[in-house]
């Protein structure tokens, strides 16, 4: 609704840059070294994102128990034919 926040993400790769639509931010965090689990496994937590937009999944130790934090592929999102909107030379 309109008194709802959203942010957008914007992140860039070689060619173009894309932006996210999201509900919150709620921190930007590095995950570290070696930290991700597969991506098939990432992949199948997730049945709602497309597995070739996974990159891996992070258990983020958050109070005493972990949280599961997907990490997408940004490079695979863009690249992705159906989320180019306008691929025109500026």
């Amino acid at each position: 609704g309109p008194d709802r926040e959203a942010a957008l993400v914007v992140v860039e790769g070689p060619a173009m840059e894309l932006a996210l639509l999201v509900d919150q931010v709620l921190a930007v965090e590095p995950v570290p070294a070696g930290a991700l689990c597969e991506r098939q496994k990432a992949a199948d937590l997730a049945s709602n994102v497309p597995p070739g937009w996974v990159r891996g999944a992070w258990a983020r130790p958050s109070g005493g128990r972990d949280e599961m934090v997907l990490v997408l592929d940004v490079l695979a999102l863009l690249s992705d034919p159906h989320l180019i909107v306008d691929d025109r030379d500026a």
